[in-house]
């Protein structure tokens, strides 16, 4: 068994042991490091550890090579240290709990083509939103041909036709996120209001993350991500802070409904005012569904006023 150099040198032992295990199948070109140990290494309180395993041969290593593999590894073979599943394997080994996912380099060759083209294509776990996100802090401890980095390059800075397609479609979703505050108001229904703001706040991280060219990595530490971008109005995060703490019977539901509401329209216009194309991905966002929860947006108006439609 080859005894690879992880470019991370508080890579603990059982994970080197099990990248060394997992090449040695002969069908994983590539593997990197993602999720909060990618974004945050130097924290220590971040979660365990999520791994990618990029496959050259086939969909993914065959799943009883690799569970005939891991039983004959010491530590590995313990009861309850090792589950194998269809395309991923997860581990917890001496109180260490990290994970294996296996993705064809083909696959996700073609899924960044599409996201970088501002294409929407199937995804079967992952939105291309995330899935790009995801990619473009995957940190490389396995790539000899330098395919990681090279995804890591295509994806920073943020693809502008990404970032209109983004753009549109989280204004798309939100506006569904509206309805459903609405419909919530209407019926007094706290729990169900509960549930839907919580959507939309986090859809208000997203759309502030693309409107200003970053990428939204989940909800751990997003405000403090979101702080990070310089141009951001510091009112507008203190505003969704302050929603996010505060508890729903401090006010009547319609007063925090129009808050949120307030702060998709301040967004969304943030992003018309940054140009032709962002005006544009907000105008079509808000007409897949032209009836349902009706956007206002002065901004936009006065934009189309001056650039009408042939």
């Amino acid at each position: 068994m080859r005894r690879f150099k992880s470019p991370i040198t508080e890579l603990p032992d059982p994970i080197q042991i099990a990248i060394d295990a997992i090449l040695d199948l002969g069908t994983v070109s590539a593997v990197s490091l993602v999720g909060s140990r990618a974004n945050d290494f130097d924290r220590l309180d971040a979660d365990d550890w999520d791994l990618e395993a990029f496959t050259s041969v086939g969909p993914y290593p065959d799943q009883q090579a690799r569970r005939a593999m891991w039983a004959s590894l010491p530590l590995f073979n313990e009861p309850r240290a090792t589950v194998v599943g269809g395309m991923n394997d997860r581990f917890a080994i001496n109180g260490l709990r990290f994970g294996f996912g296996y993705f064809p380099l083909e696959e996700v060759e073609k899924k960044l083509n599409a996201v970088v083209a501002g294409r929407w294509p199937g995804y079967r776990y992952y939105s291309p939103e995330a899935f790009a996100a995801t990619m473009s802090v995957a940190q490389p401890l396995w790539d000899p041909e330098g395919v990681i980095l090279g995804w890591r390059q295509s994806l920073e800075p943020m693809p502008q036709f990404f970032r209109h397609k983004a753009i549109q479609e989280i204004i798309f979703e939100a506006r569904a996120d509206l309805l459903d505050l609405e419909r919530a108001c209407e019926l007094s229904d706290v729990a169900f209001f509960r549930i839907a703001l919580l959507e939309m706040l986090q859809r208000l991280f997203r759309l502030a993350s693309v409107v200003h060219g970053a990428w939204y990595r989940g909800p751990k530490r997003a405000i403090s991500r979101l702080r990070e971008i310089e141009k951001i109005e510091p009112s507008w995060l203190e505003e969704i802070e302050s929603l996010m703490s505060m508890g729903l019977s401090e006010e009547p539901l319609a007063s925090t409904y129009k808050r949120t509401h307030a702060l998709l329209v301040f967004m969304a216009e943030t992003a018309v005012a940054q140009g032709d194309k962002e005006a544009k991905a907000v105008r079509r966002g808000l007409s897949y569904w032209p009836d349902v929860a009706d956007l206002s947006l002065p901004a936009l108006s006065k934009w189309e006023a001056e650039n009408p439609r042939p």
